[in-house]
């Protein structure tokens, strides 16, 4: 899936350390559900963060990482 790829290539890059449990289609959004109260996947979680699907994931993390991780310029025009 994409989105899972976009993920991880992008917890790479920022260096967050991750573990990926195998899940069975179908299965995996009700899995969603308990873990992070969403059926959308991929799903992040963990100390006291729950986020899921790779934009979401960028936001959190270019809030939090230093100027040369940024994914997304800072320029208005560029962001978009």
């Amino acid at each position: 899936m994409i989105n899972s790829e976009a993920c991880r290539v992008m917890l790479a890059h920022y260096g967050i350390a991750y573990r990926e449990k195998a899940h069975i289609f179908g299965w995996a959004s009700l899995i969603a559900i308990l873990r992070g109260r969403t059926p959308e996947i991929p799903l992040l979680y963990g100390n006291g963060v729950t986020i899921a699907r790779p934009r979401a994931m960028a936001e959190y993390f270019e809030k939090n990482c230093p100027p040369d991780k940024r994914l997304v310029p800072e320029n208005g025009l560029l962001a978009a």
